[in-house]
C-alpha cells in the first residue's frame, strides 16, 4: 500500500513537487495521501468481509419430553441434611395409651342361715373277754339338718358322692330333715353289729359314723359310711349291715309319713 501511495505521488496526481511550492500546499497534499490510504484500507476490509462465506443457520428442533406423574401410596424419601455440625434434635417419646379398666359391679350375695346339726343316734358297742357283744344304750335323736344341705326341707337332685341324686354328698329320693314341720323318727328295734375276732385280735376300736334314710314304713333304706373305722377287717361293713336291720317309727310331715335322713354313730370298744 505504501508503494501505491508513493506511485501516486510520483505520478503527479497531486502535482509535481517543486521546491517553489509553499508549505501550505505541501500539508494539504500529505493529508490527501493519508486519507486515500485510510479509505483504501477500509475498502479492502469490506471486500474481505464480503468474500467470506455466509454462516448457515440450522434450525434446532426442540425435543418434546413427555412427563408422566405417578402418585405413590408410600411417602417419598426425605431430602438431604445440611452441613450444620449440630446434632439433630431427639425424637419425641411416644407415651403408651393405658387401657380403660371397666369396673364390674359387685353383687352382694344373700346371707343364708346356718343349718342346724344332723340328727345322730349314738350307739356304743362293747366286746368282753368272752367275745359277747352288748349294746350299752341308745341316745335320743337330736334335731338337725339332713345331709347334703338341699332346699325345701329335703334333698333334691344335685351332685356329690352321696347315695342317689343328692347334693353335697347327701341322699336323694326326696328325703327330709327333722324340723320345719318334719318329726324325727323314733327307734323301736335295733340289732347289734358283729365285732369279729380278727378285729378284736388287731385291737381295732373306735367310731363308725353312718348316714341313713328312715323310710315311711319305718325300715332303713340307703346307708353310707361318713366316717370309716376299719375296711381291712370289715367293721364298717358290719355296722352298715346292723343299721339296715333297725326299725323306726317313721317321721311325719303335715300328717303324712315321709322319708327322713338321720346319722348313726356306732362305737366299738374293747375291755
Amino acid at each position: 500500500m505504501e508503494k501505491m501511495v508513493k506511485k501516486v505521488v510520483s505520478s503527479g496526481w497531486l502535482g509535481s513537487e517543486s521546491n517553489s511550492d509553499s508549505p501550505g500546499k505541501r500539508m494539504i497534499g500529505s493529508a490527501m495521501v493519508i486519507s486515500m490510504f485510510v479509505h483504501s484500507l477500509l475498502l479492502a476490509a469490506i471486500l474481505v468481509v464480503k468474500s467470506m462465506p455466509q454462516a448457515v443457520t440450522i434450525p434446532v428442533q426442540k425435543e418434546e419430553i413427555k412427563t408422566n406423574i405417578v402418585f405413590l401410596n408410600d411417602p417419598g424419601s426425605g431430602g438431604g441434611g445440611g452441613g450444620s455440625p449440630m446434632p439433630a434434635p431427639p425424637k419425641p417419646t411416644e407415651i403408651p395409651k393405658h387401657k380403660r379398666i371397666e369396673l364390674v359391679p359387685i353383687v352382694a350375695l344373700p346371707i343364708s342361715e346356718a343349718p342346724p346339726p344332723v340328727p345322730v343316734l349314738n350307739v356304743s358297742i362293747e366286746a368282753n373277754s368272752a367275745s359277747i357283744l352288748q349294746m350299752n344304750g341308745v341316745s335320743p335323736i337330736s334335731l338337725g339338718t339332713y345331709a347334703g344341705g338341699g332346699s325345701g326341707g329335703g334333698i333334691g337332685s344335685g351332685k356329690g358322692d352321696g347315695v342317689g341324686p343328692g347334693t353335697g354328698g347327701g341322699f336323694g329320693d326326696g328325703a327330709y330333715a327333722p324340723g320345719n314341720g318334719v318329726t324325727e323318727p323314733v327307734l323301736i328295734y335295733q340289732v347289734q353289729p358283729s365285732y369279729n375276732p380278727d378285729a378284736m385280735r388287731a385291737r381295732i376300736q373306735g367310731v363308725v359314723l353312718l348316714e341313713a334314710i328312715v323310710m315311711p314304713d319305718g325300715r332303713v333304706g340307703k346307708v353310707r359310711v361318713i366316717k370309716s373305722l376299719d375296711t381291712k377287717y370289715g367293721l364298717d361293713e358290719e355296722a352298715v349291715k346292723a343299721a339296715k336291720k333297725w326299725l323306726f317309727q317313721p317321721g311325719m310331715r303335715q300328717g303324712q309319713k315321709v322319708p327322713v335322713v338321720i346319722q348313726i354313730e356306732m362305737s366299738f370298744r374293747l375291755h
